[in-house]
């Protein structure tokens, strides 16, 4: 407490300013820990419900059928999941590549140049703290995004970059989800499968307790006849 008390003003705004930069990042690390573990049990889920009926119909009896059967179905999910981001990036590359045939030139100078262009700096002010330069203040704007709206290729840099960093992010989600799916697969597949003696030990005794006697035709007749009233 007495070394609190005898840092300078500047002393304290930097430790300020370090503590709310110290849970801003458990805050932003404990929501995306909740996506993950959200997106892992939504995949999960979809296992769960596209093999319980035929687990329950007994169509499948071993865990290497399980996992060709399951995989299957996850692969297929991502395929119908995934197409859509595949097919814009590859229109997004065909465009790219009939502007550049019209104008007669290959290069991709000029998306390095606008989006250099449409990219901000900021100054961030910092300060000797302990011997380290460590951020004492909000930042300034060192350079302004510039966006050139009059030009074509501008528009086509804007448009390629917007869309495509959709693309990617989505075909990188669906990529995620199938690893989700696979490694459910793999957990659901073990577990179901597991050979446990004591288990088995369990379903023969309660097999041998069991009343296996065939009912005979009279009480058959019964049960038909008081199903009937």
């Amino acid at each position: 407490m007495i070394y609190l008390i005898q840092l300078s003003e500047s002393d304290k705004r930097i430790l300020i300013s370090l503590l709310l930069v110290l849970i801003l990042i458990f805050v932003l690390v404990g929501y995306l820990v909740k996506l993950i573990k959200y997106l892992l049990k939504v995949q999960g889920d979809y296992v769960e419900k596209s093999m319980y009926d035929i687990l329950d119909a007994d169509l499948i009896t071993d865990k290497k059928h399980f996992f060709k059967v399951s995989w299957e179905k996850n692969t297929r999910k991502f395929y119908f999941s995934a197409r859509l981001p595949v097919i814009i990036l590859i229109c997004l590359l065909a465009i790219v590549l009939i502007y550049q045939t019209v104008i007669e030139d290959y290069s991709w100078d000029f998306f390095a140049f606008y989006l250099k262009e449409a990219a901000f700096k900021l100054d961030w002010p910092t300060q000797e703290f302990f011997g380290i330069q460590i951020i004492s203040d909000w930042p300034s704007i060192a350079k302004a995004s510039v966006f050139y709206f009059d030009k074509f290729d501008a528009w086509l840099t804007y448009l390629v970059t917007l869309t495509g960093a959709y693309a990617i992010i989505h075909f990188l989600l669906c990529s995620i989800s199938l690893l989700a799916r696979n490694i459910r697969t793999i957990k659901v597949g073990n577990e179901y499968f597991k050979k446990d003696l004591d288990e088995l030990k369990k379903a023969k005794l309660n097999a041998r307790q069991a009343h296996i006697k065939k009912p005979t035709d009279e009480l058959k007749e019964y049960v038909k006849e008081e199903g009937t009233k």
